[in-house]
This record gives structure tokens, C-alpha cells and sequence, in this order.
């Protein structure tokens, strides 16, 4: 956990008791927040095990290469809402191409929109390239998106297995 991570806590927390809003002095703000750092894959099966379901918010910043998609894969499987902000991503995850010629940047760029194809990302934004330039952020899920998913599934069964 990073000492950004923190200081962001305690700057949301300041200012919400500062504002007096609704609910201060009603339990901790951002009490139901948590930082969790580790393998995606063990996050949901591992010890000590963390709840992802609709109600949660996967948030994935930076992840490389493989952890954009786990934490996407994990968020949709539960029904939970999902955001990335993707930094590295392999090209074979997402198209299969004899080659790219194609600068850092549109290649970023493309990767990102491949992946937000992909995983059904409902909003694409960016960042201020002064924060990062990997400033690409796609996001989506929630309860609707599950149902969504299920009902693609069903579709895209043979016929003779309904």
C-alpha cells in the first residue's frame, strides 16, 4: 500500500467531517473501503478470503498484462461494478495479429479499446496526462451487466441444449 493511498483516506475523510455531511458522526466515512493487495486470482478463494459481490467496486489501477483482465473477469463474475486504468497489456489477450506497427501511444490506445470491446466496458474516460501517461480508464458491471452476460450466454447456446 502506498503512502498516496492513505493520504487519500484521510483527505476524504477530513473533508467530509469539515462539510458536516449527512451521515457525519454516523460510523467511519469510508468505512466499508478496504485496501487489498495481492494475487487476483487468490483474492476471492484464498485466506484470508475478500467478499466481491454486487455491491462491491473493483478497482484495478496500473495492473499489468494479465491483472487488468482478472480483476475484470473477477468484478463480472460477482455482479460487481469494475474500473481500470490499464498500463501494460499484451496484444494476444485481446487480438491476434501477425504484427502491429503502430507507436507506444496508438498502440495503448487501441489495446485499451480492444479491451473495452472485449469486457463490455459501459464508459471510457481519460485521465490528465500529467497524472499518467497510461491515462486510459474503462469501466462497466454492476448487477445489470451480470444479467446481461447470462442472457449472451443462454443465446449463444445450441439450440438443442435449451
Amino acid at each position: 500500500q502506498r503512502p498516496a493511498y492513505t493520504a487519500y483516506v484521510d483527505a476524504w475523510r477530513a473533508t467530509h467531517r469539515s462539510a458536516g455531511a449527512a451521515g457525519a458522526g454516523e460510523g467511519d466515512v469510508l468505512g466499508n473501503a478496504q485496501f487489498v493487495e495481492g494475487e487476483a486470482a487468490e483474492l476471492v478463494s484464498g485466506e484470508p478470503r475478500v467478499r466481491v459481490d454486487g455491491e462491491t467496486f473493483v478497482l484495478c489501477v496500473h495492473g499489468c498484462n494479465e491483472v487488468n483482465v482478472e480483476a475484470v473477469e473477477m468484478a463480472r463474475e460477482c455482479g460487481a461494478s469494475w474500473m481500470v486504468v490499464p498500463c501494460c497489456l499484451k496484444t494476444e489477450l485481446y487480438v491476434q495479429l501477425e504484427s502491429m506497427r503502430l507507436t507506444d501511444a496508438m498502440q495503448y490506445a487501441f489495446l485499451c479499446g480492444s479491451m473495452a470491446k472485449a469486457y463490455g466496458a459501459e464508459r471510457v474516460a481519460t485521465l490528465d496526462a500529467r497524472v499518467t501517461p497510461r491515462s486510459i480508464v474503462l469501466s462497466g458491471g454492476g448487477r445489470d451487466q451480470r444479467e446481461r452476460a447470462r442472457e449472451d450466454r443462454v443465446a449463444c447456446e445450441p439450440l438443442h441444449t435449451r
